[in-house]
């Protein structure tokens, strides 16, 4: 995979130099964009960790050489990405905090715009298609079809399913990026981790296989989505109940329920309960406030009902994760 980095949107594509390892390559030099030397793992997996602020917003163009599957969980900065899904059409996806996509690119180009002045924090896992079946062996029934397509060799196209990176994702991602090993050791544990990784995402989808039926979004749906999230997130003391917030935006509930799932892979008010307990534990991680304080900046009743979702979202009491970073 080749990646291209352009400062001005308008700017045209040109070829350039490129660093390669494995089935993902980058042109320039890969640490002042962000992008590491990729990390091949044993099993033909390749893993990378993005992390660099962008000034401004910029344009990255990636061009995929061979068929691959790519599972990505962005920490943080946002961008929007634009992929051709066959038939002259092209697809969109917003990625942002906490989103994690699993996409499939059998050799295509794709074109992600990045926001500036934001940091952005991302790490891939790319894995050869006929690695999937060995992955989930029986348990393929479960996965989405445009999945078992994959495996079958059916598909021909790119496509992506958005989704939220969850308490149990993120510990595993925080395990990865604290590695405690080097050398072939430090591989064989990235290689479990990473495989870990995969097999959380995955059984993140229902047991249907196939999921709901998509809604037609407009350009313009897309954008009173974008701006509903926008809307919901701007409080984090009091969710907006859902048909104020589909007539701020002009969008009827329906579309606005289904699209929201659509678009940002969770339903309204699941995403803004994780938004919510991510900031919060972002507050304390920081020291900008204490327990009790987080407790009613962000809404909860009380302190007591503050530690029991935390302790429902990441498995420890926000007393014992502060007393854990005390510890590092």
């Amino acid at each position: 995979m080749r990646f291209q980095i352009l400062s001005d949107p308008n700017q045209a594509i040109s070829p350039g130099g490129h660093t390669e390892n494995g089935p993902v390559s980058f042109s320039g030099d890969p640490d002042s964009l962000g992008c590491p030397t990729p990390l091949a793992l044993f099993s033909g997996m390749t893993m990378t960790r993005l992390g660099f602020f962008p000034q401004s917003d910029q344009i990255r163009d990636a061009t995929i050489d061979e068929p691959v599957l790519e599972f990505s969980f962005h920490l943080s900065g946002r961008g929007r990405a634009f992929v051709p899904t066959g038939r002259g059409r092209t697809g969109e996806v917003d990625v942002g905090p906490a989103v994690s996509l699993v996409s499939y690119f059998p050799g295509t180009a794709c074109r992600v715009r990045i926001k500036g002045g934001e940091a952005v924090s991302a790490l891939n896992i790319y894995m050869p298609p006929a690695l999937l079946e060995q992955v989930v062996e029986e348990e393929g029934g479960r996965l989405p079809e445009k999945l078992k397509g994959v495996m079958s060799g059916r598909l021909s196209h790119a496509f992506h399913y958005p989704g939220r990176i969850t308490p149990a994702m993120e510990m595993v991602i925080r395990q990865i990026m604290n590695c405690p090993y080097q050398g072939a050791p430090r591989r064989l544990y990235l290689e479990s981790k990473a495989m870990e990784l995969v097999a959380v995402r995955l059984a993140g989808f229902s047991g249907s296989g196939s999921g709901p039926a998509p809604v037609k979004l407009s350009a313009g749906d897309r954008d009173r989505l974008r701006q509903a999230r926008t809307l919901l997130l701007s409080r984090m003391d009091t969710p907006t109940a859902i048909p104020d917030l589909a007539r701020q935006v002009g969008i009827n509930t329906t579309k606005l329920k289904k699209g929201f799932v659509q678009m940002f892979g969770t339903p309204v008010y699941t995403l803004f309960r994780q938004e919510r307990m991510s900031r919060a534990r972002t507050v304390l991680e920081q020291g900008q406030m204490n327990i009790t304080q987080t407790a009613h900046h962000f809404g909860f009743s009380d302190a007591s009902h503050f530690i029991r979702e935390f302790v429902k979202f990441y498995g420890i009491t926000p007393g014992g994760f502060l007393r854990g970073l005390a510890g590092r």
